[in-house]
């Protein structure tokens, strides 16, 4: 019985402690701006929508002509003849 009651005025000990100590000084952290960096993620950003521009350019213009209807059909029917290997 005396075990229990040091266990248990230990622990209320500890949680008196924790709730009494001061809490840490929090210090903000300013943002930095870096104008060169900025400058050359926007340029990635733009070359990326370039690609992306030119991918769809490329898309319509083979869905819009017969020759790139005619490829796509012929290569959706060369992987469906195709026999599957195990």
């Amino acid at each position: 019985m005396r075990k229990k009651s040091l266990l248990h005025h230990l622990v209320i000990g500890l949680l008196v402690g924790i709730f009494i100590m001061p809490t840490s000084i929090v210090q903000a952290q300013w943002t930095v701006f870096d104008p060169s960096q900025y400058a050359l993620q926007v340029t990635k950003k733009v070359e990326e929508a370039n690609r992306w521009i030119q991918h769809y350019t490329n898309l319509v213009q083979q869905l819009t002509t017969l020759g790139g209807v005619l490829k796509a059909a012929d290569d959706l029917v060369a992987k469906q003849k195709m026999p599957l290997r195990r």
